[in-house]
């Protein structure tokens, strides 16, 4: 299975699925134009599993247990993808045209660093304590921006 293949597009426009199939079917019965999905171009799998003797089950479909994390990811992407640019879109207007190439300096530095050091940081952590512990990490940097953000406000309504 190639993660590379998985991509995000209409529903309508997918190829190789047999879900997909059922989907458009069902969907087009129920008004449904269009509707955002990732799927992969590659072709399915034949199941590995046969089924029970004496069964009119199918075989369950061939998959990997990378596939939903990767799908996932893709996911996570999409969403996030244009929250970045809208940030730095925003300097101007939050923090005015005279800080505004500062603050998206400061953005720029803060995603490279992060994007850095947060994976190897979180690594480690969940070494030691688990992967039980991401929610933790993320909600602690959640508000760890929130608090800078509120910080970058409050001296820029002080000082701009």
């Amino acid at each position: 299975l190639d993660p590379a293949a998985l991509q995000v597009g209409d529903l309508y426009d997918t190829t190789v699925c047999p879900l997909a199939r059922i989907m458009r079917k069902e969907l087009r019965k129920r008004g449904v134009k269009r509707l955002k999905v990732v799927w992969s171009r590659e072709e399915p799998l034949p199941a590995s599993a046969e089924p029970e003797p004496g069964s009119t089950r199918r075989a369950i479909p061939g998959s990997v247990a990378f596939v939903p994390a990767a799908a996932g990811f893709l996911v996570a992407g999409v969403g996030m993808g244009p929250v970045y640019p809208a940030i730095q879109h925003m300097a101007p207007i939050n923090f005015g045209k005279r800080n505004s190439a500062a603050v998206i300096g400061m953005q720029m530095a803060s995603a490279y660093t992060g994007s850095t050091l947060m994976p190897m940081v979180f690594g480690h952590i969940q070494q030691a304590f688990g992967i039980g512990v991401m929610p933790l990490y993320m909600a602690l940097f959640a508000a760890m921006n929130i608090g800078m953000l509120e910080y970058a406000y409050t001296r820029i309504g002080k000082n701009g």
